[in-house]
């Protein structure tokens, strides 16, 4: 017999193999892109002054919606806090963009 004759449970293995591998490569990704900014990043004083949260409490106050953010992307950095934050961030510093 041939060795080389794919049996129905070497597809079903394959198949399956291929499925486990584009779901990790997918949440990967997904992990990936949600992460914009260490937290702990720049001056802890400063951020505390400024009452910095990684989720403003009004969305319609959010670091990306603030005169002082520059977009990269999905992410972002802030002006005022001279580093990386997250969008859905906030601080006493917001002003709206003009």
């Amino acid at each position: 017999m041939n060795d080389r004759i794919l049996t129905r449970r070497g597809l079903l293995a394959c198949a399956a193999l291929t499925s486990l591998w584009g779901m990790f490569a997918t949440i990967s990704k997904a992990a990936a892109e949600t992460v914009c900014a260490d937290p702990n990043f720049g001056d802890p004083e400063q951020k505390k002054s400024l009452h910095y949260v990684e989720a403003s409490a009004d969305p319609r106050k959010t670091c990306e919606d603030c005169m002082y953010f520059q977009s990269q992307g999905r992410c972002g950095s802030c002006r005022i806090l001279s580093g990386p934050v997250n969008p859905a961030g906030y601080c006493d510093s917001w002003s709206a963009k003009p």
